[in-house]
């Protein structure tokens, strides 16, 4: 069966037990569950390769990112959230 993914770019408003709460560009907010792999892509200032991580503590409330959601068991769950490296 093929797993249906949904990508947004958004920013993340916080982290609560094993939920994040995401607003879009366009202000809607949403609590979405982990999913068992989740993982975090960021980014040092001044570098192009990113480093993977599962610390919630990476995430930037004040930074824009790009969540990709997966349909499990009929509930999207965070993938994967991957803060773009700074314009130089």
């Amino acid at each position: 069966m093929k797993k249906r993914r949904l990508t947004n770019r958004g920013k993340i408003l916080g982290a609560k037990g094993n939920a994040l709460t995401i607003e879009d560009k366009n202000g809607q907010k949403g609590d979405f569950p982990l999913a068992t792999d989740f993982s975090i892509m960021v980014y040092k200032p001044g570098e192009t390769t990113g480093k993977t991580t599962t610390d919630l503590a990476q995430l930037d409330p004040k930074q824009e990112a790009l969540v990709i959601l997966q349909l499990e068991n009929n509930d999207f769950k965070v993938v994967s959230v991957s803060y773009l490296p700074a314009k130089q």
